[in-house]
């Protein structure tokens, strides 16, 4: 009896958390997904969400990379204009919403995505704002001198 040698080749697919997430939650989905791509039934979700996405990914990688970033950056004001430039760029190249969806629903869907923006960007700053009053203590005790903080106690 003979073994079937399969050989394995690398794939360029990139994994994100999304995917991750996807296929914890239902492998099947996955694989539909990201590997057959079959074509997915367009919603407004979608539409926000790939926005959001996109927004969010740019905050991080390129724009507020540190502390010192957010806090002279003014984030909420930065997410607020690019969601408003990404809202007219997306809707301009898909006119398939207003097919689908109300003048009405869609205005709710921009003033639920800004909420989502600006309470991602809140929750960001309440918890960078704890981790600094965390790490006060340990920074008041660094050495003047060598600015080299002293071994931890015990």
């Amino acid at each position: 009896m003979s073994k079937e040698v399969v050989e394995w080749t690398p794939s360029h697919m990139r994994l994100s958390p999304s995917k991750i997430n996807t296929y914890m939650k239902c492998p099947r989905e996955f694989y539909y997904k990201y590997i057959a791509k079959l074509p997915e039934k367009k919603t407004i979700h979608l539409f926000r969400g790939s926005l959001v996405h996109k927004i969010l990914e740019r905050l991080f990688k390129y724009q507020f990379k540190n502390m010192t970033s957010w806090e002279k950056g003014a984030p909420s004001m930065w997410i607020q204009g690019e969601f408003e430039k990404g809202w007219e760029e997306k809707i301009a190249c898909h006119k398939w919403l207003w097919e689908v969806h109300t003048k009405e629903e869609m205005d709710n869907m921009y003033l639920e995505t800004e909420d989502i923006l600006q309470n991602f960007v809140k929750s960001v700053d309440k918890k960078l704002n704890e981790m600094v009053k965390m790490m006060k203590p340990r920074l008041r005790s660094v050495v003047p001198s060598t600015g080299v903080l002293p071994p931890k106690p015990g």
